[in-house]
């Protein structure tokens, strides 16, 4: 059996599934959020590796240099 991974990541406000799709530049990540008042934010994770496995793990998609 696989531990899945929380729903929640610390510090952040949105949970896994009310995110779209992300961008890492350097320390800090942009967020794209589904729907709402707020659609994109800038997230400044403490390890910025773990968080992006956390985005993997949670299949949010990864938004490439040439999409922006």
């Amino acid at each position: 059996m696989t531990n899945k991974p929380t729903k929640e990541y610390p510090k952040l406000k949105y949970t896994a599934d009310k995110l779209s799709a992300y961008y890492i530049y350097d320390n800090y990540c942009i967020l794209s959020i589904k729907g709402g008042e707020e659609r994109t934010m800038i997230f400044i994770p403490d390890d910025i590796k773990a968080f992006r496995q956390w985005l993997d793990a949670h299949k949010v998609r990864p938004v490439k240099i040439s999409e922006l």
